[in-house]
């Protein structure tokens, strides 16, 4: 869990906390996001609760502080993040793990987020199903929901060939900004309350 910011003339900024498993880890998700915000003059700091293999009830259930780290501070989105979920019974898991979190949510300011992942490759046909539940669990808490794998298939319907699926350093280099992009621009689209630009650095000044 960490917390990464870049510093704005003024106090304002998204504060975005992701609750997730390793795919949120080993992508770097949360800095990803808050680097895609910084050519549009947008801040967002990012902090993140992570662990190998969780689902969202696991965050619930008490095997991390999830719960506390919400509790802890004013958030504008926690954004949801669980493996590949199209199955009915893993998608009513996930819908009661969010109805779950939500007075927490609420009570901390800000909106859920359910961020749609893409499945493995051997299961490309199931894209549909991870979309349906990413958009029943946000539906259930008047919450957004982020279709980061929708992105890969607007991808492939413009170029066919395009390799998202490889080696994990691959993959993140080429598949994970694209989607993190579309999602993004959906969260947080047009302008914002206020507009904060990064400070310019001092360094290799003299």
């Amino acid at each position: 869990m960490g917390e990464t910011t870049l510093t704005p003339f003024c106090s304002w900024a998204y504060r975005v906390l992701f609750i997730g498993n390793s795919l949120t880890a080993s992508n770097d998700l949360p800095n990803t996001v808050a680097q895609l915000a910084a050519p549009v003059d947008d801040t967002i700091v990012v902090e993140s609760v992570t662990r190998p293999n969780f689902a969202v009830i696991d965050h619930v259930s008490g095997m991390s502080n999830a719960v506390d780290v919400i509790r802890r501070e004013r958030w504008d989105y926690v954004v949801l993040q669980q493996g590949p979920t199209s199955q009915q019974l893993y998608r009513g898991a996930l819908i009661l793990a969010t109805r779950l979190l939500q007075p927490d949510i609420q009570a901390a300011g800000p909106r859920t987020a359910q961020l749609m992942v893409w499945p493995a490759a051997q299961n490309m046909a199931v894209f549909d199903g991870v979309l349906r539940s990413g958009l029943e669990a946000a539906s259930a808490v008047d919450g957004l929901c982020l279709p980061a794998g929708e992105a890969w298939r607007a991808a492939w319907a413009v170029d066919p060939t395009l390799g998202f699926y490889g080696p994990v350093a691959s993959t993140r280099l080429r598949s994970v900004p694209i989607s993190l992009r579309w999602s993004y621009t959906r969260a947080l689209p047009g302008t914002t309350p206020a507009r904060c630009r990064r400070r310019p650095s001092s360094r290799g000044n003299g």
